[in-house]
């Protein structure tokens, strides 16, 4: 598949959400893609997606009950190794220093190689869970950096690592520079405010 070489590395790869169907949702076809070429993947989400059903009899604890399973159904369909639920109440995500450690815990725990979450940056990511689950998943990388991840932080220019941004209409768009990451954003912002996609 063309692109799909920037993932040839990954071994264990961790996904940090926000909520029990942002990975489904998000890139649940290119997960299923890695696991059938080997890649052990784990999913964290940092809420119990407690809130938002359509049907008004739900109450929130009978609808975290029901994300949970529909996760554990989305994991075996997906191949996914294990998930995690940190079990915040959904709209209530801050990027604490005790929500950093949790994810750090699991950074070390999994073993994982490569990190998926939110960029709690980029100025179109308007659900704050999202910002914060992305902010506390890159500041839990810094509680247990190997060497490559320190200079990636400090150097995003010269890094190998892989940038993605999803654009409205659900595509990924990689970059395999900080400053292509940057241009891309631009792009979609500019595109955005005209209606474009």
């Amino acid at each position: 598949m063309k692109g799909f070489e920037a993932f040839d590395e990954v071994q264990r790869l961790i996904i940090v959400g926000a909520h029990p169907d942002d990975l489904e949702t998000i890139c649940g076809g290119t997960v299923s893609l890695l696991t059938q070429r080997g890649v052990t993947v784990f999913s964290v989400n940092c809420t119990l997606g407690d809130i938002g059903a359509r049907d008004g009899s739900l109450s929130r604890p009978g609808l975290a009950v029901a994300r949970l399973d529909e996760t554990e159904e989305a994991a075996r369909v997906l191949g996914i190794e294990h998930t995690y639920n940190l079990g915040y109440p959904d709209g209530e995500l801050v990027a604490s220093l005790e929500l950093r450690a949790q994810i750090a815990r699991l950074y070390r725990h999994t073993g994982a190689d490569t990190l998926w979450t939110f960029d709690p940056f980029w100025a179109g990511q308007i659900h704050p869970d999202h910002r914060a689950a992305g902010q506390a998943a890159l500041d839990g990388q810094t509680n247990q950096p190997n060497t490559a991840s320190i200079l990636a932080a400090l150097y995003p220019d010269a890094s190998d690592f892989y940038y993605f941004v999803a654009r409205s209409d659900g595509h990924h768009i990689f970059s395999r520079s900080y400053r292509e990451h940057l241009a891309t954003i631009r792009e979609i912002r500019t595109k955005s405010s005209r209606g474009e996609r």
